[in-house]
């Protein structure tokens, strides 16, 4: 019954990261494209999805579990108290933000600007501190 509870709390955990990782990045690029009036929501949701758009996005999502994986947040512990679970997914996080900032530096992503990063990286944090939280006490 233990080992059936972990698989379950494993795979939400991996679940809702990654789903908050992927609306927070759609979320983040919004603001940051109507804060320069640049494209509207609508637009940017309405944009093609080219083969290398996607292999980029598979590519970052895979990057963003790793590193969830490295900073050890789905390894079985017993239960926390929240200011760790916080410094954790604060740790791993911050970590994401700079992969995807040195991603888009490299890479040339126009539509990742300091203004969504900063906005990713709040959003991303505190969803996924308090999504967490939610799956564990469940």
């Amino acid at each position: 019954m233990v080992s059936l509870r972990r698989n379950i709390l494993h795979n939400a955990f991996t679940l809702s990261d990654l789903v908050v990782m992927a609306l927070s990045f759609v979320l983040a690029t919004s603001i940051a494209s109507y804060e320069r009036n640049t494209v509207t929501i609508a637009q940017l949701l309405s944009t093609p999805l080219t083969v290398q758009t996607f292999l980029l996005f598979l590519t970052f999502l895979f990057a963003w579990h790793s590193i969830f994986s490295f900073c050890h947040l789905y390894n079985s512990r017993p239960v926390s108290s929240p200011p760790t679970d916080i410094v954790s997914v604060t740790r791993a996080t911050t970590l994401g933000t700079l992969v995807l900032s040195v991603a888009a530096i490299l890479l040339r992503v126009e539509i990742i600007t300091p203004v969504s990063l900063v906005a990713f990286w709040t959003i991303t944090t505190f969803t996924t501190a308090a999504t967490r939280l939610l799956i564990r006490f469940l």
